[in-house]
């Protein structure tokens, strides 16, 4: 499949990585009941609209990774094991670096929690430190938001495993089921495994899409799902909604970068399309601080001054981003790629 058939994969990636930095730029927190409408609606769309994003990104991370394969040879794996040590490992190490290194500054300066890592004479907890790099808090690394990297690198390593089930698809559709009977997920490798399935069997991506009418079905059942769970439906009821969720909620993503698939033409989009996975990693060092910053200055006392610090949160953190990113790419070429995996 050539690149003019792929064109909306980069409207696809930076849509979802717009998605994830809306999640980071939550101001409500989990402190429900909430005080006003706009603190409701930040909780909505980051908390259980989020929920759809970062699983998007393991379908198509599946789906990418299978594409044009018929069969999963010894060292069509090996290959593939070679080239995601640059494009995922590598980042993930620098950034988990970093993060840490922030972390130390944070702490010291800003008095902000370091979970045990650094003490307040400056020394260190090695074990955690390293630790750190796998689970720093709450399952998290350092780099909070590279779990995602953390467990697609895992999923890769795996992905023999992927390939058997996913080639077939009553395999595929058999290991939902029996994740849904049994109340049990794979870490978010379910959705690596469809994404998987749907690139082994010759399915085109451009099929779904759908005439604008018809967007509206999966839109209803993406915030049906998003509804569903913001009134906190868990149980056994979790994880069938969850991917009703995403499901539907990948269709939209995806119906909305189908239309937006010459944004690489012009100028502006194809720079964005470029700034993607800087984005990605660099709005994790100071997401926080960005937020209590729109706090202390507008607050949430009510609804408009919420869902302007929750705008503004969100709208400051993607243009430091591509700020940042635009000054590396003329001055620091070099260790732009290596701290993006080449991207």
């Amino acid at each position: 499949m050539g690149k003019a058939h792929l064109a909306y994969i980069g409207p696809l990636k930076f849509l979802l990585i717009l998605g994830v930095v809306i999640i980071h730029s939550n101001i409500a927190g989990d402190g429900a009941p909430f005080a006003n409408a706009g603190l409701e609606i930040a909780s909505f769309v980051s908390s259980q609209l989020g929920k759809a994003f970062v699983p998007s990104f393991f379908v198509i991370s599946g789906y990418l990774f299978f594409l044009g394969v018929e069969r999963f040879s010894a060292s069509l794996y090996a290959g593939k094991l070679r080239s995601r040590f640059f494009t995922l490992v590598i980042p993930y190490v620098l950034w988990n670096l970093i993060c840490a290194a922030l972390l130390y500054f944070k702490f010291k300066v800003l008095n902000f929690e370091s979970y045990g890592v650094y003490g307040v004479d400056g020394s260190v907890d090695w074990r955690r430190f390293i630790l750190g790099f796998w689970n720093f808090y709450d399952g998290y690394p350092f780099a909070p938001a590279f779990w995602f990297i953390r467990n697609l690198i895992c999923f890769v390593v795996l992905s023999p495993i992927a390939y058997f089930i996913g080639r077939k698809w009553w395999l595929t559709v058999g290991t939902i089921v029996v994740c849904i009977i049994f109340d049990t997920w794979l870490f978010c490798m379910e959705f690596f495994i469809i994404g998987a399935s749907l690139a082994l069997n010759g399915f085109d991506l451009r099929r779904l899409r759908l005439p604008a009418a018809g967007v509206l079905l999966p839109v209803a059942a993406y915030l049906a799902g998003a509804y569903a769970l913001h009134i906190v439906v868990g149980g056994r009821w979790f994880l069938p909604v969850y991917l009703v969720l995403t499901l539907s909620g990948f269709m939209v993503f995806l119906n909305a970068a189908l239309r937006l698939n010459g944004m690489e033409n012009s100028r502006v989009g194809n720079l964005l399309i470029q700034s993607t996975f800087f984005i990605y990693a660099f709005h994790q060092c100071f997401c926080s601080i960005v937020r209590k910053a729109w706090l202390g200055v507008v607050g949430d006392s009510s609804t408009g001054a919420a869902l302007v610090s929750y705008a503004g949160s969100f709208l400051t953190q993607v243009a430091i981003c591509f700020a940042v990113w635009l000054i590396m790419r003329r001055l620091a070429p070099g260790l732009l790629r290596v701290l993006t995996g080449n991207r």
